[in-house]
């Protein structure tokens, strides 16, 4: 039987949650963290076009992205047409992280065996 390996799921070790002062919660670690270490890696659940006009009416709005980034082959294939109005949410402290251009962690998308998976660095 052919067997695909999946991507593996990683969290550094000494993260957590903390107040940040006009902004909510924000993501620490109790240990340096060197330019370009990988933080975590998570699977990402989608939202089609309905679910996301749902969930923009909610808390969830706060901590997902959008899905514009994404091959048009694997939105196609999760039955998303039109990539603006849909989007996902990584399970992970990645979709704790603020969403600006100039943020300290970086994520980076991996598609791989009809899944998608955040890489945070």
């Amino acid at each position: 039987m052919f067997k695909i390996k999946p991507t593996t799921l990683f969290r550094k070790d000494g993260l957590y949650f903390s107040p940040v002062t006009g902004k909510g919660r924000g993501v620490f670690c109790e240990y340096d963290i060197a330019q370009g270490e990988t933080i975590e890696v998570a699977p990402v659940f989608i939202f089609n076009e309905k679910d996301t006009a749902t969930v923009a009416e909610t808390i969830i709005a706060d901590y997902y992205f959008s899905t514009e980034h994404m091959p048009e082959d694997y939105l196609r294939r999760e039955g998303i047409a039109d990539a603006k109005k849909a989007s996902c949410m990584a399970m992970g402290v990645v979709s704790y992280c603020n969403h600006m251009v100039e943020a300290n962690a970086h994520a980076e998308k991996i598609i791989e065996h009809h899944a998608v998976y955040y890489k945070l660095f």
